[in-house]
């Protein structure tokens, strides 16, 4: 898992904010780190946080505020959730352990499919 997401890091800051066209698996690239809960996508520039936003809605509007929610850490998402001990177990599990606090439960299959899927895929897209 460590080595797919420094693969993933590594992919996300080496590629060009400045590219007009961004193929859909850097989307779903980009999405995953974002919404890893360890990182929240702490090294995308502003366009790629812009692209990030802009795949969320294409595959449903509510998924931005579920994102809003997520970066402010504010309900229903746990404020326990959110400590040092809890953001560094595995990112499937820490989405599976959420989904029972009232996230939107499209929203959390979403991400763990993007959690589950090879970074090389476009399954997900």
């Amino acid at each position: 898992m460590l080595r797919w997401l420094q693969h993933v890091i590594r992919a996300i800051t080496s590629s060009s904010s400045q590219t007009p066209v961004i193929c859909t698996q850097r989307h779903g690239r980009q999405t995953a780190y974002k919404l890893y809960s360890e990182y929240q996508g702490a090294k995308l520039s502003a366009a790629q946080t812009e692209v990030v936003n802009e795949f969320l809605v294409s595959k449903n509007p509510t998924f931005i505020a579920e994102l809003i929610t997520f970066q402010a850490k504010s309900v229903p998402y746990p404020k326990a959730f959110f400590t040092e001990a809890a953001l560094s177990i595995d990112p499937i599990t820490w989405w599976n352990a959420i989904k029972p606090s009232g996230v939107n439960s499209d929203f959390v299959d979403f991400v763990l499919r993007l959690r589950q899927s090879p970074s090389s895929s476009a399954s997900i897209e």
